[in-house]
């Protein structure tokens, strides 16, 4: 490789010339591009799954509601077997 400044001849590898000491550009083959990342499947959301724990969800939650507003409407029996109305 040839020193593009003053011309001297340098071994192919050398970076710097030996007598100017400019950097030497060598001509490279061109690189080739790095391969492609593969591109993973993309996971489908488990939807499905995620509607049935709401559905579970609202029915334990409508069940709640039916019991509280039944114990309410004909009143409480609590501990002691002494009932209670709502508004007495």
């Amino acid at each position: 490789m040839f020193c593009p400044k003053c011309g001297t001849k340098n071994e192919d590898t050398a970076r710097f010339c030996m007598k100017c000491g400019a950097q030497l550009v060598s001509i490279e083959q061109p690189r080739q591009a790095p391969p492609a990342p593969t591109a993973k499947p993309k996971r489908r959301p488990r939807s499905g799954l995620r509607v049935a724990a709401a559905v579970v969800v609202l029915l334990v939650l409508v069940v709640v509601c039916a019991v509280i507003v039944s114990m309410t409407y004909k009143g409480l029996q609590l501990f002691g077997g002494k009932t209670y109305q709502i508004g007495e």
